[in-house]
């Protein structure tokens, strides 16, 4: 089967996160409606990949695929659904290596998380998988009691840069549309910057 044009010139976003960090939220957020399943009744259900289609997203003509892949710090996680879950990671990035390859990286992690886990999962798609060939951006969700959502930032960036979890961009955030004002702000700072300016 022949590639389409469009697939050819799509934009291709891969998230990935840590336990807990409320991707499939994150994903509703960027497209401003209900593309996904949310709830912890979900923790074992996404060992490969989903694709997800946001055509227009940026007011542009091209394409955009966000690519929800697997969560591999979850204690539930047997070793071999690991194994087998980073075997698809590096199925995936080969499959869309055929079509353009990955515009961004995103990882998306919750805050107060551990950073030896946090380091590990960067290292595992940005060293490892990707071996840097595609600039990678961080989300941080459940903000939503901060008074000031991108302070969280300001105090937590340092010792991110300690673990050598170094990204291009970052967007503070919460994914709780009860939390109106905040949740406006923050598809606004994930959809317009910085995280994907100039990618």
């Amino acid at each position: 089967m022949g590639k389409n044009k469009s697939d050819i010139r799509a934009k291709n976003i891969v998230i990935f996160r840590a336990m807990g960090a409320g991707k499939s939220s994150l994903i509703n957020l960027i497209a401003d409606q209900n593309i996904t399943k949310t709830g912890s009744k979900l923790k074992r259900c996404t060992l490969t990949w989903t694709k997800y289609e946001l055509p227009k997203l940026f007011d542009d003509e091209m394409q955009c695929n966000i690519f929800d892949t697997v969560r591999i710090d979850n204690p539930e996680i047997e070793p071999d659904e690991y194994y087998r879950s980073i075997k698809n990671a590096s199925r995936l990035l080969r499959k869309l290596d055929e079509y353009g390859g990955t515009s961004l990286l995103v990882y998306c992690i919750q805050k107060c998380r551990d950073t030896g886990a946090l380091q590990s999962n960067y290292q595992l798609f940005r060293e490892v998988l990707y071996q840097r060939r595609a600039p990678i951006v961080m989300v941080v969700t459940c903000l939503e009691e901060e008074a000031v959502i991108e302070e969280w930032w300001a105090g937590n960036r340092t010792s991110l840069e300690a673990s050598q979890i170094i990204v291009e961009g970052h967007a503070c955030a919460t994914t709780l549309k009860a939390e109106d004002e905040k949740y406006r702000k923050s598809r606004e700072a994930v959809r317009v910057t910085p995280v994907f300016a100039g990618w």
